[in-house]
């Protein structure tokens, strides 16, 4: 029974962490295109970050999970990444690229509920479009030095950029709200 379990658990864990690859790559492909449709190849990770975050909710939207809660659990998995990236990454993001992909996470999620109450969830490619807007209008950061991030720790700590996340967080929320073109990505 014991040893039965246990594969289970293995083999959930394998099923996962496919499934899981499977996306991130799917992502980063559309990240790619996009940017370069946008002729923004800069943009690329920012485009990859809100557009992952935007899949997954719209994703537990679906299958009947509420808004705030969609909204928490992929901030959680935002972090896990983060400090996963953190140990298994051979050149480790500094504390203001750790802080920029977690913005761009937020980002991606907020303009997907402030477009969900006016034009629903739209299609992946939809949701693609209104992350590329949000590119091109330099809502997303593209770069660690963006002069929106704030004072950050030289090198790498995942903690304070997190804190600093978590303090600007509610700020970052609504300022893409207020920015959002429900009329350009119904349906």
């Amino acid at each position: 029974m014991r040893r039965s379990a246990l594969r289970l658990v293995a083999v959930l864990f394998l099923v996962g962490s496919v499934a899981a690859i499977l996306f991130y790559t799917a992502a980063s492909e559309a990240a790619r295109l996009e940017a370069n449709r946008l002729g923004l190849p800069a943009a690329r990770n920012a485009i990859k970050h809100a557009y992952a975050a935007a899949e997954i909710y719209a994703w537990l939207r679906s299958v009947g999970v509420g808004a705030d809660t969609a909204t928490e659990w992929i901030v959680h998995l935002a972090l896990i990444n983060e400090r996963v990236e953190a140990w298994s990454k051979w050149r480790r993001d500094t504390t203001a690229e750790v802080y920029k992909d977690l913005r761009n996470s937020v980002l991606g999620i907020a303009a997907l509920r402030a477009n969900e109450k006016c034009a629903g969830l739209g299609s992946p490619d939809k949701r693609l479009l209104l992350i590329g807007t949000l590119a091109s209008a330099r809502t997303l950061l593209w770069s660690n030095a963006d002069s929106r991030i704030p004072p950050m720790p030289i090198g790498n700590d995942v903690s304070a950029a997190v804190a600093m996340f978590r303090s600007d967080r509610t700020a970052i929320e609504h300022e893409v709200s207020r920015k959002v073109p429900c009329d350009d990505v119904a349906g």
